[in-house]
């Protein structure tokens, strides 16, 4: 199962390069914050030839992360993984990310005036 997410990129690790029983392999995490009304911070993965998707990327960048979502088991307890497999960049024309601060307090079509000529009810 395949999943998608926009977000700005807030951390970008460095490339961690190890020496297993198949061989040498490489891994590397960034977090993006998405674009929600409340935003969340998602930590992903990319493994061996995939850790290059990031060198074009610098932090505060728009990107649209396709990734897969794993589970499993070691010594009693669950680990997961959200493991990015393609990372695309995204343009300032496609901006549709506004950071929550910005983002407005109250549903689109509250007024607030201040009629001081207007009785109130109580």
């Amino acid at each position: 199962m395949s999943f998608e997410v926009k977000g700005k990129l807030i951390f970008i690790g460095e490339v961690q390069t190890r020496q297993g029983r198949n061989g040498e392999w490489r891994k590397r995490e960034f977090v993006i914050e998405t674009q929600d009304a409340y935003p969340k911070q998602i930590c992903f993965l990319l493994w061996n030839d995939k850790v290059d998707l990031l060198d074009s990327c610098e932090l505060n960048d728009l990107v649209q992360v396709r990734f897969q979502v794993a589970s499993r088991e070691y010594n009693g307890r669950w680990y997961t993984d959200a493991t990015a497999y393609a990372l695309q960049r995204r343009s300032l024309q496609e901006q549709d990310y506004v950071p929550a601060a910005e983002q407005e307090d109250y549903p689109t079509g509250a007024a607030f005036t201040d009629d001081s000529e207007e009785e109130l009810p109580f």
